[in-house]
């Protein structure tokens, strides 16, 4: 009994919460995973071909623990659903997920890829409610330095070419002569694609547009204090300045369209609100600044990349996915062939030769999540999963919180959104499925005004 309370005293701590949250935010871009068994049989190639046990599967095992020893009494957490309601959507798409996932040709990849939304959901959850009681500037804190970590990891791998010695945080092994890893040409010389310890460049790009906007909230946080630390000021803009430095180093165009888009919305939005208009004009003058910074440093990188020619391989593949995205969904409207069997079900139906990918290589999932989700859960699961979303947005912008919190998160979603048109890691990868319902219920936890900072209780 001695143990159990001392361990409670512990982590019901504020401090004790905080430094938790601080820990979990900052190891969340970490690829470390240990392969557990194959899936049917498979030769292992990627994460979708076995089961893994990943580093925020440990994280989602501790803060289970957190939530049920400590946190539980401590207010009713399901006030935001049993208010309004939205967690009725949520709930059927899971009901419908799982249905799919008997209803698929090869069970065993549909029920890892249901169990690894279903930790995505419980993540979320777990974090909402340590998050609640801990504050959202410790959270904020951990995801911004893990921001800087990965873009000085990212650069280094730019600029040597290969990895940096991470491998037990999740580096990739890449040397100069590795293939099958994504680069980029310029001016006829091949660079290696900043890739940190996540799994491609793209994930990598996601996770620093929403740690730059991280900072950026930050800087919200700071001018909103009667005191300035100038210091910590200057810390955050110079860690704004090699966050979109990584951002670049990634050389994902997909990425920078979303750092564009969702950092424009984030500015606006605080532009509307008169409570916010006095620092959104300091933190635009600010953002300029860094954005000169970048493109002196830069530019010549960015500028060659930043345009998309009409034959380009990667264009190309994309449209072909959404064709065989659209077929399926033709043929199966309702359930779908299943979560997480929409690359087998396209490979046994020759789908992809059908549409012209003939290298088994690009045998990949479509990179749409919104095709992607309908071709695998049908319209049964994809309407209740976007009623969930289309009720959040809407509820924010008629009685949401309108705080910097709620806007980072806000502008943070809209991103991920324009980013699953073309890409689908928040539906298919671990790492990309965690980070998607983070983001997602500590949005819902901003619309309850959840605390910036802890308070003492």
């Amino acid at each position: 009994m001695y143990g159990i309370s001392h361990i409670k005293n512990i982590f019901s701590g504020k401090v004790s919460l905080s430094i938790l949250s601080f820990l979990l935010f900052f190891s969340i871009p970490f690829g470390t995973k240990k392969f557990l068994l194959p899936l049917e049989g498979r030769t292992i190639t990627s994460e979708t071909d076995g089961v893994f046990l990943f580093l925020n599967d440990i994280w989602l095992f501790v803060a289970a623990i957190v939530f049920f020893l400590f946190l539980k009494k401590k207010g009713d957490v399901y006030v935001f659903f049993k208010k309004r309601g939205s967690g009725v959507f949520l709930g059927a798409f899971a009901v419908i997920a799982l249905l799919s996932v008997f209803l698929s040709s090869h069970f065993l990849f549909s029920a890892y890829f249901f169990l690894r939304i279903l930790f995505g959901f419980c993540m979320g959850f777990f974090v909402y409610t340590i998050v609640k009681h801990s504050g959202f500037l410790h959270a904020a804190w951990g995801m911004f330095a893990a921001g800087i970590f990965q873009s000085i990891l990212g650069v280094a791998q730019f600029m040597t070419g290969k990895s940096v010695g991470a491998r037990y945080l999740g580096e990739i092994v890449v040397n100069e002569s590795t293939e099958h890893i994504a680069r980029v040409s310029i001016d006829g010389a091949f660079f290696l694609r900043a890739y940190g310890t996540m799994q491609h460049a793209n994930i990598l790009a996601a996770f620093l547009v929403l740690a730059f906007l991280t900072g950026v909230f930050l800087l919200f946080v700071s001018f909103e204090k009667k005191e300035k630390n100038l210091p910590l000021l200057s810390l955050v803009v110079a860690g704004l300045f090699l966050v979109s430095l990584g951002v670049a180093a990634t050389f994902s165009r997909s990425g920078w369209v979303v750092f564009l888009v969702s950092l424009s919305v984030f500015l606006c939005a605080a532009f509307v609100f008169s409570n916010m208009r006095k620092n959104a004009v300091k933190i635009l003058a600010i953002l300029f600044l860094v954005c000169v910074g970048i493109f002196s440093v830069f530019g010549w990188a960015i500028l060659p990349r930043a345009s998309f020619e009409k034959n380009e391989p990667s264009v190309n593949l994309r449209a072909a996915y959404m064709r065989v995205g659209e077929s399926i969904i033709i043929k199966n409207p309702l359930l779908g062939v299943g979560i997480g069997n929409q690359v087998e079900y396209a490979k046994k139906n020759g789908l992809y030769e059908r549409f012209d990918v003939s290298r088994a290589s690009d045998f990949q999932p479509v990179h749409n999540i919104f095709l992607l989700a309908l071709s695998e859960v049908g319209l049964l699961g994809g309407i209740p999963l976007g009623l969930f979303f289309v009720y959040l947005f809407i509820f924010f912008l008629k009685h949401g919180k309108k705080n910097s919190a709620s806007l980072w998160l806000f502008s943070s979603l809209v991103g991920f959104f324009v980013f699953g048109l073309f890409d689908h890691f928040f539906w298919t990868m671990q790492s990309g499925i965690a980070l998607f319902w983070i983001v997602t219920f500590l949005f819902i936890l901003s619309m309850e005004g959840g605390r910036v900072e802890t308070k003492p209780s």
